[in-house]
């Protein structure tokens, strides 16, 4: 089941579904905004487990940088990208409610 773990409000949420890693993140070109979900790599995750929250911050940065290029390719639709709207809903809806 994904869950979302971590955030930084109006930039990213990091989320797991089992042993696998996501980060969705906002970004924008020009005018346009946009979401981004990439899958963590085995280097990523490796950095994830040692630098945790900093590691996040980088990464989001880098991704919401080269969006358009280097991580274009990454970026994860079709039904995982659903899992991963309705975990951020879900989260969102219950940070809001307080639980």
């Amino acid at each position: 089941m994904m869950k979302v773990t971590d955030k930084e409000d109006r930039f990213w949420f990091f989320l797991e579904n089992g042993t696998d890693f996501y980060i969705d993140v906002h970004c924008n070109v020009s005018a346009f905004g946009f979401s981004m979900l990439i899958k963590l790599n085995k280097e990523e995750a490796e950095n994830y487990r040692k630098s945790g929250y900093e590691f996040l911050k980088e990464l989001a940065r880098d991704i919401q940088y080269y969006s358009q290029s280097k991580y274009k390719d990454r970026h994860e639709l079709g039904e995982i990208g659903k899992i991963a709207h309705n975990a951020i809903m879900t989260f969102n809806k219950n940070s809001d409610s307080g639980n």
